[in-house]
């Protein structure tokens, strides 16, 4: 999720910035949480799903044992600048689940390919699966219908964006905005987005190669 720090007035006369330190104060995101999930766990209790230690006679007893202890969440550091929020929520809104260089073989009905385990550092592993269940897995990613992944509200809905995005770049004072990647060829593109040329030498990486149209002549 994307929020702005800041937004235009009632009347879209005024930009109102928020405070700089608008956006989840973690030591009261601490305490929220701790309260949800208690709530959560009493009404577990309730309803017989979880069962307390012998040592405590109600929930209560536990609770204020937990709420003794300092309680932390942890919230990561903002990203250094837009463009690697923007390439990290990209990997989650562009991309498939699993792109095709992923799948390393398929042959008698399985289908191996590698993953990143988060639990071991994200060391690179290989997986086999049968290809039902392959195929099971992977459109648990694919959305019902109706739902959508990218979705715009306040002065970035659909309905009014271009209007409104005209209101704040004349109020923030800040020449307009064109996409890098307008007016580029898919080459030039694939250049900008991964910071390398498709056509350097794998080998020596200073060389250029060059497509070579060859024509197969027919088996005589």
């Amino acid at each position: 999720m994307i929020v702005p720090a800041g937004g235009l007035c009632e009347d879209g006369s005024e930009w109102i910035p928020s405070h700089k330190k608008f956006f989840l104060p973690v030591k009261i995101l601490s305490t929220i949480f701790r309260g949800i999930l208690c709530k959560a766990i009493d009404k577990a209790i309730e309803n017989q799903k979880i069962k307390l230690p012998d040592e405590y006679k109600s929930f209560k007893e536990l609770k204020d044992l937990c709420y003794k202890k300092q309680w932390v969440v942890y919230s990561e550091k903002p990203f250094s600048n837009p463009e690697n929020l923007i390439n990290y929520l990209g990997n989650y809104t562009h991309r498939v689940a699993l792109s095709n260089e992923r799948i390393l073989t398929h042959k008698d009905g399985k289908v191996t390919f590698s993953y990143k385990d988060y639990k071991a550092a994200g060391l690179r592993k290989e997986m086999t699966l049968d290809e039902d269940e392959f195929i099971r897995r992977f459109l648990q990613h694919v959305l019902p219908s109706g739902f959508s992944k990218i979705r715009y509200f306040g002065f970035l809905a659909l309905r009014y964006l271009q209007e409104n995005i005209e209101k704040c770049i004349t109020l923030l004072n800040k020449e307009t905005f064109l996409p890098k990647l307008v007016g580029l060829n898919a080459m030039e593109v694939y250049r900008e987005l991964f910071k390398k040329d498709p056509f350097c030498c794998l080998k020596c990486k200073k060389g250029i190669m060059t497509p070579v149209n060859r024509q197969m002549s027919a088996p005589t």
